[in-house]
């Protein structure tokens, strides 16, 4: 027998460690997978399997109007782990969800549906403790009522009192904020929530610690959430704020880290979950555009903007590419266009509406805002930044935003946020606070409908 040399005893004790530290792993891996059923009609259970799998929470048997749920299996030690679960809505519509978990390699899923004309299937992918996949099954014209939670300003580690950017703050900052969860979670419970907006001022000045910190507590949510970026995590942060702790000493990398991780949200999460007629405005290749966003949901379009539409900057770096961060206005009047011509009513959301945007933009930036208003149906705008809830444009003829009810859904660091109910082409609007873990409910705003005299093309 050959003497094993002792200079490769070490190398073979590191592949031996190697293959026990990844069958360690491997045998504690787990796989969710969660569905989120955005059609008229309840969905039923008509299949499932597991094979080399053991399930730790087996697929619902139902999921209902505007629900998400969940379902996890224990993958394999030694083989592939595979499955399928099959869905079926009340007209015959099926979507069938097909994984293959392999010992070695990259997991693969599988989403298709019996009735594409009609209905679209997509998913996102699930990081962190377990991994997984958020799937989207959505009746393209959907008619039922439906609920919207929106939000602003998490900001952490902002709170009433304290340094924002001190560490002290950031466990109140969670307690806080996991009570609003908590509230938001319950009203979702007591009539279920199709999805939630989040306005900006995600974070306090860009840093990633408190941008995990929000995705920490807010993932907690029941429901699909999407967000856009505010002045503390791209504007006031330009040229004065580093990374250190991951070795970007560029002053823009608090900026730039923000705007990344919107640009991935957007091109990895958004769009890979099939909202309809999604759209937006971000070159990933360039690492130019607004990062606007819109998509349908029933019969009105919803739209992103950002920090505000005329919000412009150029954040550059010494070892990576410069990013051309653009006003949207060009790309909001295409947009408006179109949602116009499939006969949808438009809401806007974006962060700062009474500050920069009033006072940065010039007057034919304005004007132009206000004619895309009138002319191509937008009945509302919401906003944050002021960390004040408040109603205003009532009567309609405000000189910007022309006829559009403008709704600001203070700060969710107060607690504050906003329950919309959707029917048709109309919403009424009620204010939330639960930052003692009980969604109370404060008052009722006016609501508003968008007009219903042109054509639809759905």
């Amino acid at each position: 027998m050959k003497k094993i040399n002792q200079s490769t005893l070490p190398y073979l004790m590191f592949i031996i460690l190697l293959f026990l530290s990844t069958f360690s792993i491997r045998a504690l891996s787990s796989t969710l997978i969660s569905i989120k059923n955005s059609t008229d009609s309840i969905l039923e259970l008509d299949s499932s399997s597991l094979k080399n799998g053991t399930w730790s929470t087996k697929p619902p048997q139902k999921v209902l109007m505007g629900e998400r749920v969940n379902f996890m299996f224990d993958n394999s030690r030694m083989n592939n782990t595979e499955g399928t679960a099959v869905y079926k809505a009340s007209d015959g519509a099926k979507i069938t969800i097909h994984w293959n978990i392999p010992f070695f390699g990259k997991n693969s899923y599988d989403i298709t549906t019996n009735k594409q004309d009609s209905y679209l299937t997509g998913y996102s992918l699930i990081h962190g403790e377990n991994t997984g996949i958020r799937v989207t099954f959505l009746k393209k014209h959907l008619t039922r009522n439906y609920k919207v939670i929106v939000m602003s300003d998490p900001q952490p580690w902002r709170l009433e009192t304290g340094d924002p950017n001190a560490f002290a703050n950031e466990e109140p900052w969670k307690n806080r904020n996991r009570n609003v969860v908590k509230s938001i979670n319950e009203l979702h419970l007591q009539g279920l929530v199709d999805f939630g907006i989040i306005n900006g001022d995600m974070t306090e000045f860009g840093r990633q610690n408190t941008r995990d910190d929000f995705y920490l507590i807010y993932n907690k949510l029941l429901f699909p959430f999407y967000f856009g970026l505010g002045n503390h995590d791209y504007q006031n942060n330009v040229n004065d704020c580093t990374e250190y702790w991951h070795f970007d000493f560029s002053k823009n990398a608090c900026a730039r880290w923000s705007v990344d991780n919107m640009a991935s949200e957007i091109s990895d999460n958004y769009q890979n979950e099939q909202l309809l007629n999604f759209n937006s405005d971000y070159n990933n290749d360039k690492h130019s555009g607004s990062l606007a966003y819109s998509w349908d949901f029933g019969n009105i379009h919803y739209v992103q903007l950002q920090n505000y539409p005329t919000y412009w900057v150029t954040l550059d770096h010494y070892a990576a590419p410069t990013i051309y961060i653009k006003n949207s206005m060009a790309w909001l009047k295409t947009d408006l266009t179109k949602a116009y011509s499939r006969g949808k009513a438009s809401i806007l959301n974006f962060h700062d509406g009474t500050q920069s945007f009033i006072q940065k933009s010039t007057d034919e930036q304005k004007k132009e805002f206000k004619n895309l208003i009138e002319k191509y149906n937008v009945m509302a705008v919401f906003i944050g930044h002021t960390h004040q809830v408040k109603e205003s444009n009532k009567n309609g003829g405000d000189p910007i935003f022309g006829n559009a009810r403008i709704y600001n859904s203070g700060a969710l660091f107060q607690g504050d946020f906003l329950l919309m109910n959707v029917r048709n082409k109309c919403i009424d609007v009620s204010v939330y606070n639960g930052r003692d873990g009980t969604p109370r409910k404060i008052q009722d705003f006016q609501g508003t409908c968008g007009k219903l005299t042109h054509q639809l093309n759905q």
